[in-house]
């Protein structure tokens, strides 16, 4: 009967017991080897990867290759035009070979600031597949670093041409140095350093660097173009300067005719042309501030659209306000559909500006202001990318 009653009230017995524990952990030997995890799902999960990026990301693969192998094509093209020097060496073609490089990439930064170039390929199906121009301030900052490091290796080449040539003591090595014959300061006698100095391409080349050390460091760091937009803006300024004094750097023609100007006044006039209209038009009508709505570090700024505004998800529009900065135009996402009736977006004071505009609409709205005192603002776009046919891609991760 016990026996019975125990199994009634679901007792379980020993051996049941023992069956159920986990046994003791296995004491391992220090001297016993660790086996290594298998590297074959670990290579397949980084083959995957690999393929997932190539796949979602070759637009930018094949365009940058393009780029490099355009670069690489300037450079070899210009040092091949140039034979090695008994004084020298390879020093004129990597000085001249540098130089190409940047007249090229000069020419590529401007072209992509061109919205009509821009719209135009946006408009055309095929070129939007090939060239990935909705990322093309990307592109504008990697021609930036290509101008940079390669008006550095410029100047630093015919540096060292100069101190090699003076330091030859052969007069029959100097006569017969392809560089010294073309520089008519170094032939037949070699000046004072302080007159070659003087000369047109070498006291323009001092200008070309001070300007170019200047404007294009603080380009290079995220933190300065957000807190400190005045600064990068202002000092972003001085690159006009030195694409007309680069126009003028070769103009004494040692070794060819003037070239920088062909690659740097075309796409120079257009987007002078273009910033003009823009200037114009963006300036006509102040736009109307529907609704703000404020945060502890944000602002919710809604206005009026237009009727001619269209545009579609993804693009962004320039923002001014004159009362902040006459000259200042911050870019910021549409948060807003299409079919709004008003545009909408989401500033965060991350910045010396948006900070600004926070503490400013801050102002107007604790003193009741109506909507026809709030400060004016000033709309430039819309711009930025084609929109995406989502159906078309495919998970490969």
């Amino acid at each position: 009967m016990e026996g019975d009653s125990t199994r009634r009230k679901g007792g379980v017995l020993f051996d049941q017991y023992v069956a159920l524990t986990p046994p003791p952990a296995k004491k391992v030997d220090s001297r016993e080897p660790i086996h290594k995890p298998n590297n074959s799902a670990i290579n397949t999960a980084s083959g995957r990867l690999v393929q997932c990026l190539f796949v979602h990301n070759k637009r930018e693969i094949w365009s940058l290759a393009v780029y490099v192998l355009l670069n690489a094509t300037a450079f070899w093209w210009k040092c091949s035009l140039f034979p090695w020097d008994r004084v020298v060496g390879y020093g004129m073609c990597v000085a001249k070979g540098s130089a190409q490089v940047v007249v090229v990439n000069c020419c590529l930064a401007l072209l992509l600031l061109s919205r009509s170039i821009l719209h135009f390929v946006k408009a055309q199906p095929f070129l939007w597949r090939v060239f990935p121009l909705e990322h093309h301030m990307e592109l504008h900052k990697l021609c930036g670093y290509a101008v940079f490091v390669s008006a550095l290796t410029h100047s630093a080449a015919h540096v060292v041409n100069l101190a090699y040539t003076y330091t030859v003591t052969n007069q029959l090595d100097l006569d017969s140095s392809f560089y010294v014959r073309h520089v008519p300061l170094l032939h037949p006698h070699l000046p004072p350093l302080l007159e070659v100095a003087a000369d047109l391409p070498m006291w323009t080349g001092g200008v070309l660097l001070v300007l170019l050390l200047v404007a294009l460091p603080p380009s290079f760091f995220l933190s300065c173009r957000r807190r400190y937009h005045n600064a990068f803006w202002c000092t972003h300024l001085l690159l006009l300067p030195f694409l007309l004094v680069t126009c003028m750097h070769g103009a004494t023609g040692w070794f060819q005719p003037p070239q920088a100007f062909l690659w740097i006044a075309p796409p120079l006039v257009l987007y002078m042309l273009e910033r003009r209209r823009r200037y114009f038009k963006r300036w006509t009508t102040p736009m109307t501030i529907h609704h703000v709505r404020l945060f502890p570090d944000a602002v919710a700024l809604d206005l009026v659209k237009p009727p001619e505004f269209v545009f579609v998800p993804g693009m962004f529009v320039y923002l001014n306000v004159p009362m902040l900065g006459r000259h200042e135009w911050h870019p910021f996402s549409i948060s807003s559909a299409p079919s709004d009736p008003h545009l909408s977006f989401r500033i965060q004071a991350a910045g010396d500006w948006t900070s600004a505009l926070l503490k400013h609409l801050t102002t107007y709205a604790l003193h009741d202001n109506d909507d026809e005192t709030w400060p004016q603002v000033h709309l430039d776009g819309p711009v930025g990318g084609r929109p995406w046919n989502t159906a078309a891609f495919v998970s490969w991760c």
